[in-house]
């Protein structure tokens, strides 16, 4: 062999030993690498949110470098378990929707669109799929449910130790009557204010609301629909249609913190439910501006730093009296509509049975209408197709009737799991369950919400209800895109060490609720 041969033969070994070496330096760290690479992603993703939230984010390559950081945590997230692409493809569907039955196609502007929908995935990432968000939410619903306990000593005062024999009579109601006097406590103490207006101040600079839609936005993620628009009240007589598209829209799709501790009464876990409390807001404003585009000039574009009205109570004492009366007509119209659509739906059943029987067929009832009208929705957000017929019926019930009956049947579900006994569904279809369902999205509450607003102005009262039936679409989607949203980053807290960045997880086990099977003692992974 000559020197030049013997030369490219020492330099191919060379090659050759660093290729090994690298190769086993990847199989040694790949966990570590991988997860580097998760973080790097997110992290640029979270400055680039901070830059467009300060300066112009309108910029092209700010728009591609989103677009790529996007596909790339999509990836990651769904290599190991491809079945979470369906959700993806769910939100793609979802988004398409909109845009054909949109009022002005031509109009519609994609920036608050994108930016919505992106806030929602950065939030959905932040809680579901880091440490940090993860032990955020988890102490946030730990607090909510020993925060709701302390209610029983009030119902066990008025009502005697068996008030649990009228569970929602005297339990759940109570709840809510103690979370709107807390509410009205905070607000005299001017937290609430404070908290508002920090949200409304991200979401006008970051999505490109309006001020009166962004302060609109961040008041329902805390109060309730009613509550949200009178304190935007003077307002609303200068807003286009597309502004109150999306105060509406925003009111329908999303839920007041006082009904979380309801839910987490049902046995729903309450830090999916706070998740989705702030998910749907964003996600809310971009469906509305897909489904009604601005077409006219804002009377409101120029306004800046909206102030809330300051609490008209001398104290906290008196505060937390008003509180709990003005809860008051709020509790009877619960009620009054739960004894109404319940005993309508059993009606109803009645009927469909008796016809259904003539034909061969007594088992026809809404549930089952629900079942097959629901299902190719449930299985688009990515539910398991075995739980699709329970969760689509869910849907139903939710559209149809209202979120409480819903949550409530969805707490039966997760009961029989944790028992072993009747119809279940599986973990992962009811994370998505629990987003889906987190709406005020039902008739009743659209003629709830046409009267709040025809009673502020009553001069546009053809307006509200020209825009009643899309708004409710709207409100509908946008927990839709919620759920997969969702679906795209599933939930697995970890037992003892805690909740991982990115971590490579196993699927979800229908008899397990939220939980990962630790490492085996030797450094193996577990199965």
């Amino acid at each position: 062999m000559t020197d030049i041969e013997d030369q490219r033969y020492l330099e191919s070994i060379s090659i050759d030993q660093m290729k090994l070496k690298l190769r086993r330096f990847y199989q040694t760290n790949e966990a570590v690498i991988w997860r580097f690479m998760y973080f790097v992603s997110a992290m640029g993703y979270l400055a680039y949110i901070i830059y467009a939230c300060i300066y112009d984010m309108e910029v092209q390559p700010l728009r591609i470098l989103l677009v790529g950081v996007i596909v790339a945590t999509l990836y990651f997230l769904t290599k190991d378990n491809p079945s979470q692409l369906i959700s993806l493809a769910g939100l793609a569907v979802f988004v398409l929707i909109s845009l054909l039955i949109s009022r002005h196609p031509r109009h519609i502007n994609w920036n608050p669109v994108i930016w919505g929908l992106a806030i929602q995935f950065a939030l959905g990432l932040f809680i579901l799929r880091t440490k940090v968000g993860f032990y955020l939410f988890n102490f946030m619903g730990d607090f909510t449910k020993t925060f709701t306990g302390y209610v029983s000593a009030g119902c066990i005062f008025v009502f005697g130790d068996t008030y649990q024999d009228h569970f929602f009579a005297f339990e759940v109601i109570s709840v809510i009557i103690y979370f709107c006097s807390v509410v009205a406590v905070l607000y005299y103490l001017g937290i609430m204010q404070a908290l508002i207006t920090k949200i409304s101040w991200f979401m006008q600079h970051s999505i490109k609301t309006t001020a009166p839609e962004s302060m609109n936005a961040a008041c329902n993620i805390i109060v309730g629909m009613s509550e949200a628009e009178f304190l935007i009240g003077p307002y609303i007589k200068k807003m286009i249609k597309s502004e109150l598209m999306a105060i509406m829209c925003c009111g329908l799709a999303t839920m007041s913190a006082s009904t979380i501790g309801v839910y987490g009464i049902f046995g729903i876990d309450t830090v999916h439910l706070l998740a989705a409390l702030v998910m749907s807001s964003p996600a809310a404003l971009a469906i509305a501006k897909l489904l009604y585009p601005e077409t006219e000039e804002s009377q409101l574009a120029d306004a800046k730093d909206l102030a809330l009205p300051k609490s008209e109570e001398h104290n906290v004492i008196e505060a937390a009296t008003v509180g709990a009366s003005q809860a008051i007509p709020a509790v009877l119209n619960i009620i009054a509509n739960l004894i109404v659509f319940v005993a309508l739906l059993a009606l109803i059943n009645g009927v469909l049975a008796y016809t259904g029987g003539l034909m061969g067929f007594p088992e026809l009832s809404v549930e089952l209408i629900f079942t097959y009208l629901f299902m190719p929705i449930a299985y688009m957000m990515g539910v398991e197709w075995d739980d699709c017929g329970k969760v689509a019926e869910l849907l139903g019930i939710k559209t149809f009737i209202n979120e409480f009956v819903a949550y409530e049947r969805l707490g039966e579900l997760i009961t029989n799991r944790e028992d072993g006994t009747g119809a279940t569904i599986s973990v992962r279809s009811e994370v998505i369950a629990t987003y889906s369902l987190c709406g005020f999205d039902n008739f009743g509450a659209v003629g709830m919400q046409l009267g709040t607003l025809c009673s502020i102005v009553p001069d546009r009262k053809q307006d509200f209800s020209g825009l009643a039936v899309r708004s409710l679409i709207g409100g509908i989607l946008a927990c839709y895109v919620t759920a997969c949203t969702a679906g795209k980053m599933p939930y697995h807290p970890s037992n003892a060490r805690g909740y991982y960045i990115f971590r490579k997880l196993p699927h979800h086990q229908p008899t397990q609720r939220c939980q990962v099977p630790a490492p085996a003692s030797d450094g193996s992974k577990a199965t």
